[in-house]
């Protein structure tokens, strides 16, 4: 049995945010698969903590709030852990972006070492061994390069830190609406059912 953390991010109303949406029918697929995983859910909108911005004036205070430290505790109980996002200005969520603020510290959750075989400097972090998955909704179809650069973006910073990372791209939310008649977030996730449930299920 592997333990499962659930991260709800986007900044947008749950009943009209499709990364929301994409989530739930991932954790509905997972489940069917998955059916003795324990599973625990969190939405980071609702801690207060996630809103502070790490600035010249709080740096010597943000580490040593005890915020990291509920946090690296929570991902170490747990072996796999699921993020949902939206893309806001190319960019993850700012509470997914807060967290991993939060989370990424020198000597707690990564060191530096030399790989002798790449000779080179790498990161040694210290949740090898767990799986993350990151759901990514996008509004428009983009160039390939501004989907990379999405990927990267939950995936560099989750692997610096150890993480086996996975990632689905779900772009299009708003396209075939109107100004006149928005498509709703059933209508936006209804083409990508498939993909999330192959991915809820190799996950």
């Amino acid at each position: 049995m592997n333990k499962l953390l659930v991260l709800y991010t986007s900044p947008i109303r749950k009943t009209t945010s499709a990364s929301t949406l994409a989530l739930d029918d991932f954790i509905t697929n997972y489940k069917h698969t998955n059916p003795e995983d324990e599973i625990t859910v969190m939405d980071l909108n609702e801690d207060v903590a996630l809103e502070k911005n790490l600035t010249s004036q709080n740096f010597l205070d943000y580490y040593g709030d005890g915020v990291a430290d509920k946090y690296i505790e929570i991902f170490n109980k747990h072996d796999k852990i699921v993020f949902a996002t939206s893309t806001i200005n190319f960019k993850p969520s700012p509470v997914f972006i807060s967290l991993i603020n939060r989370i990424t510290i020198a000597r707690k959750t990564f060191n530096m070492v030399f790989d002798a075989v790449q000779q080179k400097t790498v990161s040694a972090g210290k949740f090898v061994g767990k799986k993350a998955h990151v759901l990514i909704t996008m509004g428009s179809i983009p160039e390939e390069d501004i989907k990379k650069h999405m990927i990267d973006s939950v995936k560099i910073p989750l692997e610096f830190i150890g993480f086996d990372v996975s990632v689905t791209l779900l772009e299009g939310m708003d396209v075939g609406g109107s100004p006149e008649k928005k498509l709703t977030r059933d209508q936006k996730i209804k083409p990508y059912e498939n993909r999330i449930a192959d991915a809820a299920i190799k996950f």
